[in-house]
This record gives C-alpha cells, sequence and structure tokens, in this order.
C-alpha cells in the first residue's frame, strides 16, 4: 500500500528503499528531513520500504494509507542491513523495536 506522511510533533530522519524487483533503482534508499517545523509530508509508492529515526523526543506522525491496515501484509528489514547501506545519523545506539530488531534481511524478501 502506499502512504503519504507527516510529523505534527518533533523531528524525524525518514528512509524509503525502494523494493521493486526489476525496478533500476532496485535497492537503493532516499532520506528526508520531516518536522514540526518545515511542515514537509513524504509520499511513499506502494513497493516501498518505510523507516525513520526520531530526532527528537515526543514525535507525532499523521499516517495516511492507501487501503486498510493488514498486519499479516507488513514485512520489515533489518535497519542496519549492510546490503541497503543506509546511513542513519545516529549518536549513540538507536532504541530499535523487537520486531524491526528481528527482522531479516534485504536479500531474503520475496
Amino acid at each position: 500500500m502506499s502512504k503519504l506522511v507527516q510529523v505534527l510533533r518533533g523531528e524525524i530522519w525518514d528512509v524509503i528503499v525502494d523494493a521493486r524487483r526489476g525496478s533500476p533503482a532496485y535497492g537503493r534508499w532516499e532520506a528526508f528531513a520531516l518536522s514540526e517545523t518545515n511542515h514537509h509530508q513524504l509520499y511513499i509508492p506502494r513497493g516501498f520500504l518505510h523507516g525513520f529515526l526520531a530526532l527528537t523526543d515526543g514525535v507525532l506522525f499523521n499516517y495516511k494509507h492507501s487501503a486498510y491496515y493488514e498486519p499479516s501484509r507488513e514485512i520489515a528489514v533489518r535497519w542496519d542491513d549492510p546490503t541497503i547501506g543506509i546511513a542513519w545519523p545516529l549518536d549513540g545506539t538507536p532504541i530499535v523495536s523487537d520486531r524491526d530488531g528481528s527482522a531479516g534481511r534485504f536479500a531474503d524478501l520475496r
């Protein structure tokens, strides 16, 4: 499903990864700063992975989805997968959810 995201409070570093097999940009990532002050929104097309790093405490998101959320269709890829090589702007060790911490590799996506 596609998504439109916006930060209503705080600031994040938002990343998308092209996971569309056959795409010339397959496996490439791009990052965007979204914050309550810049008011930017990010459209994430179907077939893209999406992740973010909260740069401030108390981040509040607004998500709009193109379809109803279906947990069984959700996939996750390790945030630090070396195949993708995202240059996260980290200051120390990140706090990662259990789901994201145990996610598989990008190469194993089907």
